[in-house]
């Protein structure tokens, strides 16, 4: 009996992992990033899993080939500028030699972060697996009960389809206009002045091969993003009701006094509170080693977008008529990757703040308690879990 209600826990852990993180496994898994069951507990497609594993493997291995030929296209294309003063498909007068390389930046950097997270994606398959334990574990010790997990599931679930559809509407809002920008310059049927040798390619395959295999990356990469992104709002969210337990319990030793201090309540409290604590500790330390090279190339290469589009505007701004063309399409970049950066990381923020002031509630409330009791080891002992 007792074996039948632990694997049933288990099931229902594994279908509120699934409701939370559906959007982002379910699309990864899909393009063949992650394992061909991740997304599906059930193992609805067991039988077909081989073609089925061979089917995405293909898929996988022609966004990877695609993403690594632009990388060499745009890289050539991003030499060529460097080289010569008057390349560039959108053209323009360039005044700075430093700033016209930066400009180019955004568009090497855009290739080069999908390519590189989803390698590291790829490199870290292996990792897929224990990281679910451990969220598995995580949420079964410290969300109690079927009900409390299956409300917090549909919560965290609802901010992972909020963030599918926003990375959607702002990446792919962002490439529509820049084709528009582009398409009043540009005519399609010239050829792709990238000062490469081979391939020789038109401007409409470019934006073919773009949209291919720069644009559907990145949102791949983005929806990697999110994932580490709604493992950290979680861990903060748990940080925070921890927090809010040891400042309850302080309140009420406050109002208790000395004489009337429940010790072995609060003894049986710290010791709930320890579990927890370590079964955060292990799973931010899963978060770490999975996604530490994954965040890396995302916030190096985004902030190196960054960089280029402030090149590009300091680099323009003295043209005439160019601000006020210009400012629709700079202005919006600007924003939608600066927001990556900061908006998009207090998750990250929160997890840092919240798990520094548990240390202080609790120092606290060890501090009142040796003042009630006069016993030193009440106080260690809640001390020694932080």
């Amino acid at each position: 009996m007792s074996m039948t209600l632990q694997v049933q826990d288990f099931l229902d852990m594994e279908e509120n992992l699934l409701i939370i993180y559906n959007p982002q496994w379910r699309i990864l898994g899909y393009f063949g990033f992650l394992p061909v069951d991740y997304h599906d507990p059930a193992k609805t497609f067991k039988k077909a899993s081989y073609p089925l594993c061979c089917f995405r493997a293909c898929i996988t291995a022609v966004m990877i080939i695609g993403q690594l030929f632009m990388v060499y296209v745009i890289g050539g294309l991003f030499v060529f500028r460097m080289m010569a003063p008057s390349a560039g498909m959108a053209g323009g007068s360039y005044n700075n030699m430093v700033l016209k390389v930066l400009e180019m930046l955004p568009y090497v950097m855009m290739a080069f972060r999908s390519l590189c997270v989803m390698v590291v994606l790829l490199a870290k398959r292996r990792h897929c697996e224990p990281l679910r334990a451990e969220t598995i574990a995580f949420f079964r010790t410290c969300f109690h009960g079927f009900l409390p997990r299956t409300r917090q599931a549909q919560r965290w679930s609802l901010l992972a389809i909020v963030m599918c559809s926003v990375s959607f509407v702002l990446h792919f809002s962002w490439d529509i206009l820049q084709l528009y920008e582009y398409a009043a310059r540009i005519q399609y049927d010239m050829e792709l002045d990238s000062g490469l040798i081979y391939p020789r390619i038109s401007v409409r395959v470019y934006f073919i091969l773009w949209a291919v295999f720069v644009s559907v990356p990145y949102f791949l990469s983005q929806q990697v993003y999110s994932w580490a992104l709604i493992s950290a709002a979680i861990l903060s969210s748990t940080l925070k009701s921890l927090k809010e337990q040891i400042r309850k319990e302080y309140t009420a030793v406050i109002k208790c006094g000395k004489g009337h201090l429940p010790l072995q309540q609060l003894s049986d409290k710290v010791t709930t509170w320890q579990t927890a604590h370590m079964e955060m500790l292990r799973f931010c330390q899963s978060l770490e080693h999975f996604f530490s090279w994954i965040l890396f190339f995302i916030y190096c290469c985004d902030f190196a977008i960054l960089l280029g589009y402030t090149a590009g505007f300091v680099n323009h701004i003295h043209e005439e008529g160019w601000l006020r063309k210009n400012i629709a399409e700079f202005g919006y970049a600007v924003l939608i990757f600066a927001s990556y950066g900061t908006v998009f990381a207090i998750p990250f923020v929160r997890v840092y703040e919240r798990s520094s002031g548990l240390l202080f509630d609790l120092h606290e409330l060890t501090l009142v308690v040796k003042q009630f009791t006069g016993k030193e080891s009440c106080g260690v002992i809640m001390i020694k879990f932080v």
